[in-house]
């Protein structure tokens, strides 16, 4: 028992407290932490508790994750029935095996033999099953294959939906005809803009119009449904400025009677200030611009000066007064920062509303978008094919429309494990709500955080929801995975969808947060300095709102090595004032290519120990596009260093270029 405890890692407090299944718990777990193996052990603890192994639901976002934990599960289980030998620091795994397969025994479950009783899938393998079970209500007919890859369908679908110009109904025709005119007539664009669209179709397809026909009453409801966030954004923006200008009346007063002289002496940009007696948050848009205008430079710096051309003449006695009053107010307002950055704010403000013509386009563009998710529904049923977003949006119908006739598919879950929580879209995150819904409509019961010490309820009859993953990672954004539903589940809890009565959130689960911090895949050469760079590039208190993520740094279980482990080779294409071109690429390419060689000349040495002994000694280069390839080849081929160049399928899912890629987008920030 002392050298378990001399073995354990600095987070072991905080693994325990995941594995506590009397409550729901969201763990924060860096790369390398162990999150497929604590996600093992809390499920076989959940295996020794409930009724029935389908009780319990682990979701996952690939196919080759739902193995390895169903393969791990399964490893666990029978080790435990074969009594093998295990490592010290595999005890309380195989304890919890253990635990698992007794209780298993005494209810008669034959686990081993019917593995299929282990409820672990993916969420696209759920959404498939929730559809299946109910095809009228997923609006899909048949069974139908869900494929990986559906830009073909997408791009027939387009094909179709342009067909439709000089069709007899004209508003179809008008939106077309504008669609490709908007793309200098090229037909291939304008396809390919449509399909591309239809491929992230769940991002906005709830918010457009494509259900039914519109009336022009149903128009005016949707311009200003669309308008409404512009509308709030101004109105925060000029309130919050007007709050600060507000707070020194004797500074309005004075920069509304400067505005007045300078617009008197020929300064046209503060004309809609003449006449005003005050500032209002109700003003319009245009009339603090004017004042952003006078306030501030081009480059949205303080002024520093005044001349002529701003309305401060230098000759007069009058004018002197004038332009050193002015001078004053500048001197004054370099020591708000906040009033600054409020001014600037609305700058960059949009108009409240969009002006006639961008309103038509919209209004074609919906258009078009509607006939192409018509085309998209007929070409699925065609082919008898659909993509992981159709699924996804045919079983939110089903949960949506008939919570209580899904109770055989969900009833009976009572503890429902997420990994890579960080990967969730806003489509799967409401597909979670929707499942808690009916989860709680099935049963009755609330799925809240259970009591500390278990007094007042028991894991048998309880319900948790366990949730794991690193929004450190969540900028890879796979399958359109959004960083704040991550922080606000941890922050603020997760609420199951009000099918029934859609509108404020009730019966919210709380989670308890747990932070991991030992990472036992690198060493410490790695993630030391990995973990400098990252504190500072990340913000410790991301502002109200925003979707940055608090850095947790990552300790490693072994030490570094006696040599740098990390090198960076950054490349900065083009400058702030110029665009890179085509020639700046190429000569990067070629940097890039130069960069390899020099690291693969370095390793030479120890290629030629390795093949002395008859040893390997292999190094992975990544090449993302043939183009960089082509230029590495013929540098390798003049050195005589020999290389195997190997095409990997589907690199991009590859989790060493995913690291790669995070780190490179996380620097570049």
């Amino acid at each position: 028992m002392t050298d378990l405890l001399i073995d354990a890692p600095a987070d072991a407090a905080a693994r325990e407290a995941a594995l506590d299944i009397r409550r729901s718990v969201i763990v924060q777990a860096p790369a390398g932490s162990g999150k497929t193996d604590l996600l093992t052990r809390r499920y076989l603890r959940l295996l020794a508790a409930v009724d029935e192994p389908e009780e319990i639901l682990a979701i996952t976002f690939t196919r080759a994750a739902t193995a390895e934990m169903r393969s791990r599960i399964l490893a666990d289980l029978e080790s435990a029935a074969k009594h093998l030998p295990f490592s010290p620091d595999e005890l309380p795994r195989m304890a919890a095996a253990r635990a698992a397969l007794a209780h298993a025994e005494r209810r008669g479950w034959k686990i081993l033999e019917q593995p299929q009783r282990l409820a672990v899938e993916t969420i696209d393998s759920l959404c498939l099953r929730i559809a299946h079970d109910r095809p009228l209500l997923a609006r899909l007919g048949g069974h139908f294959q869900p494929v990986d890859d559906a830009s073909s369908l997408y791009a027939l679908a387009a094909r179709r939906t342009l067909e439709h110009l000089g069709s007899p109904n004209a508003a179809l025709d008008q939106a077309l005809a504008q669609l490709l005119d908007l793309r200098d007539n090229r037909l291939s664009d304008c396809e390919s803009l449509l399909a591309k669209m239809l491929e992230v179709r769940d991002q906005w397809q709830n918010a457009f119009p494509l259900s039914r026909a519109m009336s022009e009453d149903d128009w005016d409801q949707l311009r200003v449904h669309l308008e409404a966030p512009f509308h709030r954004e101004n109105r925060r923006a000029l309130a919050e400025a007007h709050f600060l200008l507000s707070a020194q009346p004797a500074i309005v007063r004075q920069l509304l009677e400067l505005a007045n002289y300078a617009r008197s002496q020929g300064n046209e940009a503060v004309a809609l200030l003449t006449g005003l007696e005050t500032l209002s948050p109700a003003m319009p848009l245009e009339h603090w611009n004017s004042v952003c205008d006078f306030l501030l430079t081009g480059d949205n710096e303080w002024r520093k000066s005044v001349n002529v051309r701003q309305g401060f003449p230098a000759t007069g006695r009058e004018a002197k007064q004038r332009k050193a009053a002015m001078q004053d107010l500048l001197q004054w307002l370099q020591h708000t920062p906040q009033l600054h950055a409020a001014l600037c704010a609305i700058r960059k403000l949009p108009p409240a509303a969009y002006t006639p013509a961008q309103w038509t386009t919209l209004r074609n563009v919906f258009t078009a978008l509607r006939q192409a998710i018509a085309e998209l529904k007929v070409v699925f049923a065609e082919h008898n094919k659909v993509d992981f977003t159709e699924l996804t949006l045919a079983a939110l119908d089903v949960l949506r429309h008939s919570p209580e006739r899904v109770a055989d598919i969900t009833g009976n879950i009572r503890h429902l494990l997420i990994d890579e929580f960080q990967d969730t879209s806003r489509r799967q995150h409401e597909l979670v709500s929707a499942l808690l819904a009916a989860w709680n409509e099935s049963s009755g019961e609330s799925s809240g955080e259970g009591s500390e010490d278990g007094s007042d309820s028991t894991p048998s009859h309880q319900r948790t929801v366990f949730l794991v993953g690193d929004p450190m990672q969540s900028i890879y954004m796979f399958r359109q995975a959004e960083v704040e539903l991550f922080t606000q589940v941890r922050d603020h809890g997760i609420a199951p969808l009000d099918l029934a009565h859609p509108g404020p959130e009730t019966n919210r689960i709380r989670c308890h947060p747990v932070q991991l911090s030992v990472n036992f895949r690198s060493h410490a050469g790695l993630t030391g300095p990995l973990n400098s760079i990252f504190r500072a590039i990340c913000s410790d208190d991301p502002p109200p709102g925003a979707a940055a993520v608090r850095f947790a740094e990552a300790t490693s279980s072994s030490p570094a090595p006696p040599y740098a482990s990390l090198h960076i080779h950054p490349q900065l294409i083009g400058s702030a004032d110029r665009r890179p071109t085509l020639a700046d690429f190429a000569n990067a390419q070629q940097q890039e290519a130069l960069d390899v060689l020099h690291i693969l000349e370095r390793q030479l040495p120890l290629i030629e120990q390795a093949r002395a002994t008859n040893a390997e000694y292999r190094v992975a280069v990544l090449v993302r596009a043939r183009s960089h390839l082509a230029q590495l080849i013929p540098l390798l081929r003049d050195k005589k260093i020999p290389f195997r160049a190997v095409e990997i399928e589907h690199l991009s899912e590859r989790q060493e270029l995913l690291d790669l890629l995070a780190l490179t987008h996380a620097l570049l920030h």
